[in-house]
Parts: C-alpha cells; structure tokens; sequence
C-alpha cells in the first residue's frame, strides 16, 4: 500500500505601505467590481488584496498625526508591523529608508 502526503504550499501576502502627514480625506478606491471608500489606501488594498501582513513605513511625525486611526481603519486579522522611518531630507535619509524595507 502507498501514503501520498500532499504538502499544501501556503502563500503570504504581503502589503509595503507608506504613512505621510498630509491630510487624508476619504476617497472611494475601486478594484473589478469591488468598491470602498476610506481615507486610507492601504485599508482598500487590504480589502480587494486580503494580505496576512502589513508593513508600514512611517516618519515619527505621521505616526503621531495618524497611526492610531490607520490601526483602526485596518483588518483585524492581519499582522501590522510599524517600520520607523526619517523624514527624507538627505540623501543620507533616503538610504536608511531603502535600507528598512530589506
């Protein structure tokens, strides 16, 4: 008698997400058929996408203006991870923001 053991490859999504300080409006975001209307990009890709993680790249300024509603407006069923980046005014910045995303 044979065993077949059938290994089910399990895929991640992911989603890269970036946070600014600008003021964020609620805009409607459509994908196929489907249609949210949120402040937040990433809440929509969440929504059509389904990802199991998400990272937010995020200076220390637009975490204080806006993490706590982005927190609220996303999945609760999902990993969210903060990666604290500069503000982005030197070249020396920009590298450290590249080096993050690693």
């Amino acid at each position: 008698m044979m065993s077949i053991t059938m290994l089910r490859e399990v895929e991640i999504v992911q989603l890269l997400t970036f946070l600014g300080t600008g003021k964020y409006q609620t805009t409607r975001y459509t994908w196929q058929e489907r249609e949210i209307e949120t402040p937040y990009v990433a809440k929509a890709l969440c929504e059509f996408f389904q990802p199991d993680r998400v990272t937010v790249f995020v200076t220390s300024e637009a975490k204080d203006m806006h993490w706590e509603s982005l927190k609220k407006e996303l999945c609760s069923n999902l990993t969210l991870t903060e990666a604290s980046i500069p503000f982005g005014q030197s070249e020396e910045d920009i590298w450290k923001i590249g080096e993050t995303s690693r």
